[in-house]
């Protein structure tokens, strides 16, 4: 069964560490919303805001830990292979 991404995706964005974490997998989460996570300030104002999407980045190797139908690896992939 498919989980649904969380609707928060600061919520989403936790839930997907974890879950590389526990697969020993490392995975880089990039974009404000990666600043959000490692940066105080940034969830404060005026920086704060809402994020629409997550970006992340993993080596081909870590990629093949994923399975396209687990969650939460059930997301779109846009970047090439590397």
């Amino acid at each position: 069964m498919i989980q649904r991404p969380l609707e928060d995706p600061i919520d989403e964005a936790h839930r997907v560490a974890e879950a590389a974490k526990s697969k020993h997998l490392g995975i880089k989460l990039l974009g404000g919303a990666g600043i959000h996570l490692s940066s105080p300030s940034a969830r404060k104002p005026p920086l704060k805001r809402k994020y629409g999407d997550l970006d992340y980045a993993m080596s081909k190797r870590d990629r093949k830990g994923c399975s396209s139908s687990s969650p939460p690896w059930a997301m779109r992939r846009t970047s090439a292979s590397t």
